[in-house]
């Protein structure tokens, strides 16, 4: 029996489409990172941990942004921060716990140095202090192409590019008002995190309802 060439086109196409699926997932990794260790915790400028629902993002700034001439520039440091997650205080089972969160999430495998972005408030349109926290021995850095997961904690940062870090906290820097309105398809992400919480948390209930 002969194959036809429209059959062998198929077959074609659907190989090179699992290869293209099997290269995305290679290409990904899982990316714990938080207080899990809880050696550190986030506070604002003058000691006070940071209060629950204030916003925390994981992603990787551009290698050449200019932190120092820009610090309390929203608009130029969304625009150089690419977004791979994120995370509220008192998330992740610290509920009840200020300065504290654990979260996870899928990343791009692309030797790519992450760093926190902590704010004081639930949008960055409404925090008047944040700070961008990295770790430069490479514990924060995910591999090129390697599958699998990486563990990160704010305990290991040793670079504040905007704030402080003391031995037990990881302190904002305070600006007042923003002096730029953020990029607003941050804002959109920040929204849609909250909203898929929102209606999960309403889906959970439901199942646990008495029938």
């Amino acid at each position: 029996m002969k194959t036809s060439p429209f059959s062998l086109r198929v077959v074609a196409v659907l190989s090179l489409a699992l290869i293209a699926f099997a290269a995305t997932l290679k290409a990904q990794i899982t990316v714990s990172w938080g207080t899990e260790s809880e050696g550190r915790y986030f506070a604002t400028a003058s000691g006070s941990l940071l209060p629950e629902g204030s916003l925390v993002r994981l992603g990787s700034f551009v290698a050449s942004t200019d932190f120092a001439g820009h610090a309390s520039d929203l608009a130029y440091l969304s625009s150089q921060f690419t977004v791979f997650g994120t995370a509220f205080i008192g998330g992740g089972g610290f509920t009840g716990t200020p300065g504290a969160f654990a979260a996870a999430n899928v990343v791009p495998a692309t030797n790519t140095r992450l760093s926190y972005w902590a704010f004081d408030a639930a949008t960055a349109a409404a925090a008047t202090q944040w700070g961008i926290y990295t770790e430069t021995t490479g514990l924060w850095t995910t591999p090129a192409l390697a599958p699998g997961s990486i563990n990160t904690d704010i305990v290991d940062a040793n670079l504040a590019s905007i704030g402080t870090l003391t031995a037990t906290q990881a302190r904002t820097a305070a600006f007042g008002a923003p002096s730029n309105v953020p990029d607003s398809s941050l804002w959109f992400l920040d929204g849609l995190v909250i909203g898929a919480a929102v209606f999960a948390g309403r889906i959970f209930k439901r199942r646990l309802a008495p029938r």
